[in-house]
């Protein structure tokens, strides 16, 4: 398969956060001289690409600069568009006119098509706007574009596969859930065409049908490459034919599936674990002669000491003089710094001249000063911790596990301004200890459910009965869009959400979700 693109990345930084160093190809041996082969953005024509690091690695960042037309070196015939969680529409419009405004060039057109239309409907006479119709007529047939009737069909048939009855297409966004407005973000960026399409955490708020939906166009239909970012397993596996690692401010690749990924990376992790084995036993034989040639030279000196005239003739008896010891004693350092793996990590001969200093050498000194000496980083790398919610009850409620705490009865719901009720005669009960999945296709009302749980709603008839100590706690599905602005810090936000807790306690509780507080405060929006 043919690359579509091999762009070095000079830059990426979030904030005051470098997430990819620059692709630089300093002089020297040292690792720096090939590091900025792992620099560069590598995409493959019509591949499926999956970018995988770990959250706050830079994922969304990278994708929203090349979206943005802000990345360095971005050619500008590479068209793209970017579909994220951020959605951003007018909600004012329908979803049909959405999709069709997403192709600016070709409404912009077909708007001014329709103008001169009428302009010229009640005319005999050639004039300025007939000649100026002509002509568009003229672009619309050379470029093989369509017609506005094939247009609209085209945008209708890619929201009725994403699960859109005919109504609701020309209903205003306002009216629609997040998980529909999710489905009118991908048309669009699926009516455009664009050679790279990027999709960040497309299945988020998708339904099993939609996501079904999507995995076939996008292998089945979709001529164009894709990059996306997602932690669904299954998309993933479905979709993706391409994996790019985002780690270490680093982009390494692999083709073929997560699946296989992760069966290569335990491989080359057993691998490495026998190389780092090996690697350590050759240090220990060297260090071992290093430590006989430092007591040999150390004898040496004190028989000179104590007998001057006897080492005299002492080199022409075949005695190593003290000196060329010492060279021997330096020259065995040398090597115990040098030595690494023998091959690189895709299994090609170690040149210095072309990869600078072996991997797992403390030469590379990636390892840091330790006692005064240069070490060598370690060739396996622990697995990141698993992060683990704690939910602990709450005080003062004292009740047996089984109790109800919270009760529908009876409940119905219909916004302001509507006359369709999203919710009919709804009986729930939630009682200490339950652990509850709310299920339903996009629009059946799930939101609304939990905001009459929360208190955010009230309903229109029936009663929403709670403990008097209850107290809830919930995370909507866009609560995280109102970070993104955010200057203040992690810690400066949490303290705002909970003055009366002290600074400790927050920091506990930000570093047992995984939130790095070391270094530098960062604004809890580039987390």
């Amino acid at each position: 398969m043919a690359m579509l693109l091999e762009l070095p990345v000079h830059d990426l930084a979030a904030g005051s956060k470098q997430l990819l160093q620059a692709a630089d190809n300093k002089s020297g041996l040292s690792a720096d001289s090939s590091s900025h082969l792992k620099k560069v953005l590598r995409l493959r024509d019509q591949g499926r690409h999956l970018l995988l690091g770990r959250n706050g690695c830079g994922k969304t960042t990278l994708l929203k600069a090349i979206a943005s037309g802000e990345l360095p070196g971005w050619p500008r015939y590479l068209s793209s568009h970017l579909v994220d969680q951020e959605l951003s529409m007018d909600a004012a419009l329908s979803p049909l006119e959405l999709v069709c405004r997403a192709d600016l060039r070709m409404h912009t057109l077909h708007q001014e098509v329709r103008r001169l239309e009428a302009e010229c409907a009640g005319m005999s006479e050639d004039t300025s706007s007939s000649a100026r119709l002509g002509e568009l007529y003229s672009e619309l047939s050379d470029t093989g574009a369509e017609t506005e009737g094939e247009w609209r069909h085209r945008a209708e048939g890619l929201l009725r596969g994403l699960g859109f009855e005919e109504f609701r297409t020309t209903e205003p966004l306002a009216q629609l859930s997040g998980g529909w407005r999710m489905r009118v973000a991908i048309a669009a960026a699926l009516f455009v065409r664009p050679r790279l399409l990027m999709l960040d955490e497309p299945t988020n708020h998708l339904d099993l049908g939609a996501i079904d939906w999507l995995q076939r166009h996008l292998v089945d239909e979709y001529k164009g490459t894709v990059l996306c970012v997602s932690h669904d397993r299954d998309f993933i596996n479905e979709v993706c034919t391409d994996i790019i690692i985002f780690a270490d401010q680093s982009l390494t690749y692999f083709h073929g599936t997560l699946d296989l990924f992760e069966e290569a990376a335990q491989e080359k992790a057993r691998h490495l674990e026998k190389e780092a084995s090996a690697l350590e036993r050759k240090r220990e034989v060297i260090h071992q002669t290093i430590q006989h040639k430092e007591r040999e030279v150390a004898k040496a000196e004190k028989n000179k000491s104590k007998n001057k005239a006897k080492s005299k003739y002492a080199i022409l008896q075949g005695a190593t003089e003290g000196k060329s010891m010492s060279s021997l004693v330096a020259a065995q350092q040398q090597k115990l710094e040098r030595l690494g793996m023998e091959r690189t990590e895709d299994g090609k001969k170690f040149k210095a001249s072309e990869h600078g200093n072996r991997a797992g050498s403390i030469a590379e000194n990636e390892g840091g000063w330790v006692d005064g000496k240069m070490t060598a980083a370690p060739l396996l790398h622990g697995r990141d911790p698993a992060l683990r919610f704690g939910f602990t009850a709450g005080d003062g409620l004292r009740i047996a596990e089984g109790t109800p705490l919270l009760q529908l009865r009876n409940v119905s719901y219909t916004y302001p301004g509507s006359s369709d009720p999203s919710l009919v005669d709804v009986d729930l009960s939630i009682s200490v200890g339950s652990h509850l999945a709310l299920q339903g296709q996009n629009g059946a009302g799930k939101s609304t459910l939990v905001k009459l749980i929360c208190g955010d709603a009230e309903p229109t008839d029936g009663e929403v009965w709670r403990h008097q100590s209850l107290k809830v706690s919930v995370l909507r599905q866009h609560d995280t869009d109102s970070l993104a602005n955010r200057t203040s810090s992690a810690i400066e936000y949490m303290g705002e959400c909970y003055p009366k807790m002290k600074d400790l306690e927050l920091r506990k509780q930000l570093g047992a979700f995984g939130v790095d507080l070391h270094g530098a405060p960062a604004a809890a929006g580039t987390r």
